[in-house]
Protein backbone atom coordinates (compact mmCIF):
# COMPACT_ATOMS: atom_id res chain seq x y z
CA UNK A 1 0.00 0.00 0.00
CA UNK A 2 1.33 3.46 -0.91
CA UNK A 3 1.81 5.89 1.85
CA UNK A 4 0.56 9.22 1.71
CA UNK A 5 1.97 12.54 1.51
CA UNK A 6 1.18 13.26 5.21
CA UNK A 7 2.98 9.80 5.97
CA UNK A 8 6.25 10.63 3.75
CA UNK A 9 6.46 14.08 4.93
CA UNK A 10 6.53 13.06 8.89
CA UNK A 11 9.27 10.17 7.75
CA UNK A 12 11.35 12.32 6.23
CA UNK A 13 11.38 14.46 9.04
CA UNK A 14 11.72 11.85 11.37
CA UNK A 15 14.60 10.65 8.78
CA UNK A 16 16.23 14.57 9.44
CA UNK A 17 16.03 14.74 13.13
CA UNK A 18 17.72 11.40 13.44
CA UNK A 19 20.94 12.26 10.94
CA UNK A 20 21.15 15.74 12.83
CA UNK A 21 20.85 13.97 16.17
CA UNK A 22 23.34 11.05 15.61
CA UNK A 23 25.12 13.68 13.46
CA UNK A 24 25.15 11.52 10.08
CA UNK A 25 25.59 12.90 6.71
CA UNK A 26 24.33 9.99 4.79
CA UNK A 27 20.79 7.91 5.26
CA UNK A 28 21.16 5.61 8.28
CA UNK A 29 20.17 2.26 7.50
CA UNK A 30 16.97 0.50 10.04
CA UNK A 31 19.07 -2.36 10.81
CA UNK A 32 21.99 -0.26 12.39
CA UNK A 33 21.86 -1.02 16.15
CA UNK A 34 21.93 2.26 18.24
CA UNK A 35 24.84 1.11 20.17
CA UNK A 36 27.07 0.63 17.51
CA UNK A 37 25.60 4.51 16.48
CA UNK A 38 26.90 5.06 20.26
CA UNK A 39 23.32 6.05 21.56
CA UNK A 40 22.82 5.69 24.94
CA UNK A 41 20.14 6.78 27.41
CA UNK A 42 21.28 10.30 27.07
CA UNK A 43 21.55 10.58 23.29
CA UNK A 44 17.97 8.65 23.34
CA UNK A 45 16.85 11.86 25.42
CA UNK A 46 18.06 14.54 23.08
CA UNK A 47 16.94 12.68 20.24
CA UNK A 48 13.39 12.62 21.57
CA UNK A 49 14.06 16.25 22.23
CA UNK A 50 14.58 16.78 18.49
CA UNK A 51 11.31 15.39 17.73
CA UNK A 52 9.67 16.85 20.21
CA UNK A 53 11.06 20.57 18.58
CA UNK A 54 10.24 19.65 15.12
CA UNK A 55 6.97 18.38 15.60
CA UNK A 56 5.45 20.62 18.45
CA UNK A 57 4.28 17.62 20.66
CA UNK A 58 5.51 16.21 23.98
CA UNK A 59 6.43 12.49 23.29
CA UNK A 60 5.45 10.25 25.99
CA UNK A 61 8.08 9.88 28.83
CA UNK A 62 7.22 5.85 28.12
CA UNK A 63 9.75 5.92 25.24
CA UNK A 64 12.41 6.44 27.50
CA UNK A 65 11.50 3.21 29.21
CA UNK A 66 10.79 1.36 26.10
CA UNK A 67 14.90 2.12 25.49
CA UNK A 68 15.44 -1.69 25.68
CA UNK A 69 13.02 -2.31 22.78
CA UNK A 70 14.88 0.02 20.57
CA UNK A 71 17.74 -1.87 19.60
CA UNK A 72 17.94 -0.50 15.58
CA UNK A 73 17.56 2.77 14.19
CA UNK A 74 14.44 1.29 12.59
CA UNK A 75 12.79 0.16 15.74
CA UNK A 76 13.30 3.59 16.70
CA UNK A 77 11.52 5.18 13.72
CA UNK A 78 8.35 3.14 13.75
CA UNK A 79 8.44 3.77 17.54
CA UNK A 80 8.60 7.92 16.98
CA UNK A 81 5.92 7.48 13.72
CA UNK A 82 3.47 5.45 16.16
CA UNK A 83 3.52 8.22 18.83
CA UNK A 84 4.17 11.01 16.28
CA UNK A 85 0.77 9.27 14.55
CA UNK A 86 -1.39 8.58 17.56
CA UNK A 87 -0.48 12.44 19.29
CA UNK A 88 0.49 14.25 16.27
CA UNK A 89 -1.69 17.59 16.57
CA UNK A 90 -0.04 19.39 13.77
CA UNK A 91 2.17 22.17 15.77
CA UNK A 92 2.12 24.12 19.03
CA UNK A 93 -0.14 27.27 18.73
Amino acid sequence: MARSHHERSMTDRIDRVLANSLRRDEPIADDLALADLGVDSLGMLSVLMSLEDEFGVLMPVELLSETGCMRTVGDLRAIAAEALSDDHSGGRP
